[in-house]
């Protein structure tokens, strides 16, 4: 099973037509636990951003342009530290496989991942010298946007990467795409986290090893959804899920989601919340389970 298919699923098995929740992308799965930041000081960003809001992922969306229309945050350092999530782990990395080969790396090198989509933002401990003769001899070609090092190679899988310090690349299908991400991380354009929708739905997620948001209509009414995984002890896992309405749901949409999460995961451990626009959603798993 594929990362992308543990993000996804139990997305079309959850139908219930007699509540408005068909469609719902209910997405899942990764661990949690500590906090990284996005490209710069593991310090940096506002000093309340480890208290909620999916922590450190917080930070990371400050890197990604508005347009990104959502993201997705992985800690590898945490999950490569863990030998519970080992499994975990090797699915995990390999969102950054091609990336690393190009730049001549290790996976181990890289400690967390944005994905932006259409941009990835890659933190960890880089030696950009030698990255630099690996991009070289890979037949990319350098050039300089804002002071920051640009590697180019048309018509390639990946055409671009930027390397912004030796704690952060950015890696982009387009050249647009990664100067987006420059201006953004130069403070000179407007970053995902002033998307108010993306904002308010990442704010109400606790710290995991996985944020992810989305924008959008998930099929509900919805105007953003995202979701984040904790682990509880050695053999659970704590997914929550938040999602923001156009309007406020009613009560059986409410009642008809809990039941739609029972049926998608096999477990009466689910707990749904409203409040106004928002509904949170709470399973617990097995770690085993995800797997399966």
């Amino acid at each position: 099973m594929s990362l992308d298919d543990l993000l996804i699923r139990g997305q079309m098995r959850l139908h219930n037509p007699r509540f408005l929740i068909s469609g719902l992308a209910l997405v899942t799965l990764l661990l949690s636990v500590a906090a990284l930041v996005g490209c710069g000081s593991r310090n940096d960003g506002d000093s309340n951003d480890d208290a909620n809001g999916g922590g450190v992922a917080i930070s990371a969306m400050k890197k990604l342009p508005k347009d990104a229309g959502g993201f997705t945050f992985i800690d590898l350092a945490a999950t490569r530290a863990d030998d519970d999530i080992a499994e975990l782990y090797d699915h995990a990395v390999g969102m950054i496989e091609s990336e690393c080969d190009a730049l001549g790396i290790s996976t181990d090198d890289v400690d967390m991942v944005a994905d932006g989509d259409t941009v990835k933002i890659l933190e960890g401990s880089f030696d950009l010298d030698q990255v630099r003769q690996e991009l070289e001899a890979n037949g990319y070609e350098a050039d300089r946007y804002k002071e920051i090092d640009m590697w180019e190679k048309s018509h390639a899988d990946i055409e671009v990467f930027a390397l912004v310090s030796e704690s952060c690349i950015v890696v982009g299908s387009s050249i647009d795409r990664v100067t987006d991400c420059i201006d953004v991380i130069k403070g000179d354009a407007d970053s995902l986290s002033d998307d108010e929708d993306v904002s308010e739905v990442v704010g109400r997620l606790p710290t995991g090893l996985l944020v992810a948001v989305r924008t959008g209509d998930s099929g509900v009414g919805s105007e953003a959804y995202g979701w984040s995984t904790a682990k509880k002890d050695s053999s659970t896992v704590l997914m929550t899920q938040v999602i923001l309405f156009d309007d406020e749901p009613a009560d059986d949409a409410v009642e008809g989601l809990e039941d739609v999460y029972k049926q998608g995961y096999g477990t009466d451990k689910i707990e749904v919340k409203q409040d106004g626009r928002f509904i949170t959603v709470t399973v617990e798993l097995d770690i085993d389970d995800i797997f399966e």
